[in-house]
Order: C-alpha cells, then structure tokens, then sequence
C-alpha cells in the first residue's frame, strides 16, 4: 500500500512537507493564535495541498469516496441537520480533506511520526505546566486550577484531553510492545506510571471531561489485554490516594460546573420551543442565561438538530464501533478519550478547525483507516491506472468537441 503518491508534487519531500505542516497545525492549538490564524494553517499547508492530490487523478476520486460513502454521509448528515447557514456545508468538505490527509501520511508512513512528535511535544507542555502547579502550590499556597501557561490564557479541558490521547498513543504504540518484551514486571509498572501521570494532568488542569474520556480507554484497553483485575485495582488506588492526601478535592471543588443545568436547558427549549424532529438549529441562545453552547457535543447534536441529527450521530457511532472493534483497530481505544471527552465538552461533531480534531477525529479516523486498509489499496490502485488532471481535461475537451 506504501508508495510515490506524492509524486506530483516531487516526490517524498512533500510529504516530509505535509508532515511539518500536519505537526505545526497539531501544535497551534497549545500557543494563543486566533482561530483565524489556525485555520489559514489548515487551507493553506494541509486543505490545499489535499485538494491537488485529489484532483490530479480525477477518475479515481469516486472509488475514494464510495469506499467511505458510509463515514462521508454521516459527517454530511450532522453538518446538514444541525446547521442554520448554508456556508456551513464547507465543513464536510474540510472534513473529508482531513481525512485524505490522514490516509496520505498513513500511506507514507508518516502519521504515527507526526503523533508521536506532537505527544513528546504535549509531554514537555505538561512538565512545565505541572512545575508551575506545584510551586504555586507549595510556595504560593494556593492549590488551583492550571489555566494560564506562560503568561497566556488555556483552555485547561482541551489540554487535558490533548495531552491524555498523546500519552495513550505512545502507550498503545510504543510502551506496550516494549515493556510487554521485557517482563511482565516491567509492563504492569509502565501501566501503572501511566496512569498515575494521566491523575496528575486532571488534578493539574482540573478537567473531568479528560478523565471521564480515559477511563473509557482504560476500561476498554484492560478487557481487551485481559487486565481487568489489575485495572480495577489501580484504579482503586488511585481513588484512594485522592480521597486520604485530600487532592481530590481539586478534582471537586468546580462541582459539576453547570452541566446538568445546561443539558436540561437545552433539552426543554428543543421540546418546548423549537421542534424535537429538527432542533433549534444554530442559533444564539445563552444557556442558563450566560453560556454560549451545550458544553457536550452529544446534547449539541440533539439541540441543533433534533432527533434528525442524533439519527445520523447514532448511525454513525454504531457503524463505525462495529467497523473498529470486528478490525481490532489499536487506534479504538485513543478513539474513546475523544468519544468519551466529547458528553461534557464541544460543541457539536463536525466543525472548522478545533482542538477535538486532535482527540476525537484523528484517532477515530485512523481507526477506519486502520481496518479498511482493503479500500485505501483498492483506490491507490485506481490512482495508478487514472491518467493525470491534465491528460483527463484533454481527452474531456475532445470528446465535448467530437
């Protein structure tokens, strides 16, 4: 499946191009750019480059878009259904372009470089951040939530969930092959070093919606790897732990933040106010009187687009669990950080360019990718044997003539 799909644009070097441009895209969320600023990003060194590989083989582009008609029609469906602009179709198209860019490092060889780049990238991030936490914590005396990184303003969720997914990729990828070779001692410490890393970020960054998507993870890596037991008991000791040092009262001390209130908010309004089959669509409204969004992708869906959207979310969900777990995807379990981050965070599936790309659509897109190697082989074949853009025009432009 490997090979010199770049080659229109000369050769290895632009992919060595688009993993820089994938990498640099990956890590602007952590620095205080605009969403402007991101996006242009996104156009400009990964949407259009995509584009021109797309289009440069004409002919083939159906094969690629019938083998993942059932992932395409599900992103076109949210997008439709819980959508007031028409404008906002141009998101299906920068989602079926983030997933040919996906497949054309996968194919390369270079996306798991990229991830594991960005995942060491987050882990020094975090160092930092958890030095700052913890000398304000001692010498400051003031234990509180880690929410600006060097003088600038952060999203605490959207780090949590980043880091977390980056530190379950390495894991996945790299530790569990290594330390399983060495002993079985070896593999059960690295297990638990990591989550008790994973219990630091959350107390750090104070995000449940981090820990809520990796408990999903573990829940499902420790059955698949037979480590119920040992799972659970971990996960008792990190409980413990919390409960006798008295950290986890960091964990507590937001309360659930208005979620619940928020949910049933935007529920009432959907059945009182707007219709339940179609939504609210994607209006103004102010949640409890000051929040701009659901604060759950999930109850988003419901809210801008009725039980239309959640058919297409369901279908969706179920297709592509069924599709990951028949293909044991290694990439299912980084997928359920995201899956499980997204109940109490987002603000809707598809968008623009936003930090859940990172835990949510790259790893539940390489999950698909992972399992229907079958499809992308059978359309870089038909690439192979489509004559380029140019070669195509001319032959069109002949038969319009004749």
């Amino acid at each position: 499946m490997r090979g010199k799909e770049f080659s229109f644009l000369g050769g290895g070097r632009s992919g060595v191009a688009l993993s820089v441009a994938f990498f640099v895209f990956l890590v602007s969320f952590y620095f205080p750019l605009s969403s402007k600023a991101i996006n242009n990003i996104f156009y400009a060194f990964i949407a259009i480059p995509c584009v021109g590989w797309l289009l440069w083989k004409p002919r083939a582009l159906p094969v690629f878009l019938a083998g993942f008609a059932w992932l395409f029609v599900a992103i076109a469906g949210l997008v439709v259904f819980c959508s007031s602009e028409l404008a906002d179709l141009k998101k299906i198209i920068y989602m079926v372009l983030f997933f040919s860019a996906c497949m054309l490092l996968w194919v390369e060889g270079y996306l798991e470089r990229v991830i594991f780049g960005f995942a060491v990238f987050s882990t020094l991030l975090f160092l930092i951040a958890a030095a700052e936490c913890l000398w304000q914590g001692f010498f400051g005396g003031s234990w509180s939530r880690y929410a600006v990184f060097l003088g600038w303003e952060i999203n605490p969720v959207y780090w949590g969930l980043s880091i977390v997914s980056g530190w379950a990729f390495l894991w996945v990828f790299y530790f569990d092959n290594c330390l399983s070779q060495r002993s079985r001692l070896a593999f059960l410490l690295g297990f638990a070093f990591l989550n008790l890393m994973v219990l630091m970020c959350v107390l750090v960054f104070q995000s449940r919606s981090a820990l809520l998507g990796y408990l999903g993870f573990l829940f499902f890596y420790a059955l698949r790897g037979g480590l119920f037991w040992f799972g659970s008991l971990v996960v008792a000791f990190l409980a413990a732990a919390l409960y006798f040092s008295g950290w986890g009262e960091l964990l507590l001390e937001r309360g659930m933040s208005y979620r619940l209130d928020i949910w049933v908010d935007a529920v009432r309004r959907v059945v009182s106010e707007c219709g339940i089959w179609l939504g609210c669509g994607a209006d103004d409204y102010r949640f409890l009187g000051q929040f701009y969004h659901p604060h759950s992708s999930y109850v988003s869906v419901f809210y801008k687009g009725g039980i239309g959207g959640v058919v297409f979310l369901l279908g969706f969900a179920l297709t592509f669990f069924a599709v990951a777990l028949k293909g044991r995807s290694r990439w299912l379990g980084i997928a359920l950080i995201g899956w499980g981050g997204l109940i109490a965070t987002g603000n809707g599936m598809v968008s623009s360019p936003k930090p859940f790309w990172i835990y949510f659509w790259i790893p539940t897109l390489m999950a698909v990718l992972e399992v229907r190697g079958a499809v992308v082989k059978k359309y870089l074949d038909a690439r192979k044997e489509a004559e380029p853009l140019g070669t195509w025009l001319r032959d069109y432009s002949r038969r319009l003539m004749h």
